[in-house]
C-alpha cells in the first residue's frame, strides 16, 4: 500500500489478551497437577487410569503430558517485558533497585507465605506417613535455596518444598539476565537470536529449567520486535485482520487432534498425535496466539479486558495450589479417604473453588497491602 494508505496503531497501555492467556497457561498446569492426589497412600491396591480421571473428556488437553504451558508462559512474560522495560532500562530511565522493588514485592511474599506452609505441612504428612508429599527434598539446604528464590537454579538436586515455584525461581533469575541484556543490547534481534540458541544450550548441557526460561523468554522478545514493526509500518498487510481467523482455525485443529476419541490410519499418520504436540505448539500456536492477541487489541482495543482477572488470579492460584494440596492430603490421611476420592469431578470443583476464593482474598487482603507498603517504604 501507499504510504499514505497506512493505517497508525498506537501500542495499548495493557494487553488484556495476553494476561489471560498467559493465565490459561498457569492453569493447564495447575490441572496437571491434579495428579498429585494419587500419591496419598492407599490400602485397595489403587491404581490411575488416564480416562478415569475428573471430567476427562473436556479437560484431556489439560492432563496429557504436553508441555506447551511453560512456553506459552515465558514467551508471553518475554513479550511484555521487552515492551515494558526494555527501553527504560537501557535508557536508564528506571534504576536497578526501582525494577527490582517492584518485581520482588509482586512476588517475594506470597512466596516467602506459602514456603512455610509447605515446610510445616511436609513435617506433619512425614509424621503421618513416614515419606513426603511428592516432593522428596525437603531439607534445610533445599530451603536456603527456596527462601532466596534459587530453587531451580541448576545448583539444586531435585524437586524441593513448594515445588511449583521453580517458575518463579528461573524467571528472577530472567530478570537479572534481561536488565543487563537490555543495557547492552536494548532491543536487538541477533542478540536475542542468540539468547535463544543459549537457551538450547543450557537445557542441553545444564538445567533444562533455566534453559527453557531463557529461549522461551526471549523468543517472546523477538516476537514483540515483530509486532512494534508490524504496527509502525501501519499494519500493510492486515495482519491484524486475517491472523487471528488463521490462530482459530489452528486451536480448533489442535484441539480436534488431541482428541483421546480421534484414531488416525498408521500407515498415514504414525504417531501423530506425539509428533504434533512435540514441536506445533511452539513453532505454530505460540508465535500465532501471541502476534494474534497483540495486534487484535492494537487494532480493537482493551476487547479483553473482562477476562483479564484470570492473568491477575494466575500468580496467586500458581503459588497456593500444592500448600493447598498438601494440607487437603494430611486431612485425607488423618480420615483415612484414599486417592480414589479425587476421582470424583465434584471434589475437583470444589478444590477449585476453594483455590479461587483463597487467590482472591491473598490478592486483596494480603498481596496487594503487602505490595504497596513494601513499595512506598523503598
Amino acid at each position: 500500500l501507499s504510504r499514505s494508505m497506512t493505517i497508525s496503531y498506537e501500542i495499548p497501555k495493557r494487553f488484556f489478551l495476553l494476561d489471560m492467556f498467559r493465565g490459561i497457561a498457569i492453569f493447564r498446569v495447575v490441572i496437571f497437577h491434579w495428579a498429585n492426589f494419587f500419591s496419598i497412600p492407599s490400602t485397595t491396591g489403587f491404581k490411575l487410569d488416564l480416562q478415569q480421571l475428573p471430567l476427562y473428556e473436556v479437560l484431556y488437553v489439560f492432563y496429557k503430558p504436553y508441555h506447551a504451558a511453560i512456553p506459552f508462559f515465558f514467551c508471553i512474560s518475554g513479550f511484555i517485558f521487552f515492551w515494558l522495560y526494555s527501553t527504560r532500562v537501557n535508557q536508564k530511565t528506571i534504576t536497578p533497585k526501582s525494577f527490582w522493588v517492584n518485581r520482588l514485592s509482586r512476588l517475594y511474599p506470597l512466596h516467602l507465605v506459602m514456603l512455610i506452609v509447605v515446610a510445616v505441612g511436609q513435617f506433619m504428612y512425614l509424621h503421618l506417613t513416614g515419606a513426603y508429599f511428592c516432593v522428596p527434598l525437603n531439607d534445610l539446604y533445599h530451603f536456603i535455596l527456596n527462601l532466596f528464590l534459587a530453587s531451580s537454579w541448576g545448583i539444586e538436586k531435585g524437586w524441593s518444598f513448594n515445588a511449583p515455584v521453580w517458575l518463579l525461581s528461573v524467571q528472577v533469575l530472567l530478570y537479572a539476565i534481561f536488565f543487563i541484556f537490555c543495557r547492552v543490547f536494548h532491543r536487538n534481534v541477533f542478540a536475542m537470536l542468540g539468547m535463544v540458541i543459549l537457551g538450547f544450550f543450557i537445557t542441553a548441557h545444564y538445567s533444562e529449567f533455566v534453559g527453557t526460561g531463557v529461549k522461551y523468554f526471549y523468543y517472546g522478545g523477538i516476537l514483540f520486535v515483530a509486532y512494534e514493526r508490524i504496527i509502525k509500518a501501519g499494519d500493510p498487510w492486515k495482519v491484524s485482520v486475517w491472523l487471528p481467523y488463521l490462530t482459530a482455525v489452528f486451536w480448533v485443529l489442535t484441539l480436534w487432534l488431541a482428541n483421546p476419541h480421534v484414531t488416525y490410519t498408521p500407515q498415514l499418520f504414525p504417531d501423530i498425535q506425539n509428533k504434533l504436540f512435540s514441536v506445533w505448539p511452539v513453532l505454530v500456536l505460540l508465535p500465532s496466539t501471541v502476534m494474534s492477541a497483540a495486534l487484535l487489541e492494537t487494532r480493537k482495543g482493551p476487547i479483553g479486558k473482562r477476562l483479564s482477572f484470570v492473568g491477575d488470579a494466575s500468580f496467586s492460584i500458581y503459588l497456593i495450589h500444592f500448600p493447598l494440596q498438601v494440607i487437603i492430603a494430611i486431612v485425607a490421611v488423618k480420615l483415612s479417604i484414599g486417592p480414589g476420592f479425587f476421582l470424583s469431578a465434584w471434589v475437583m470443583i470444589s478444590f477449585f473453588a476453594l483455590l479461587g476464593l483463597l487467590s482472591v482474598a491473598s490478592r486483596r487482603f494480603f498481596e496487594t497491602p503487602v505490595q504497596n507498603y513494601i513499595r512506598s517504604r523503598l
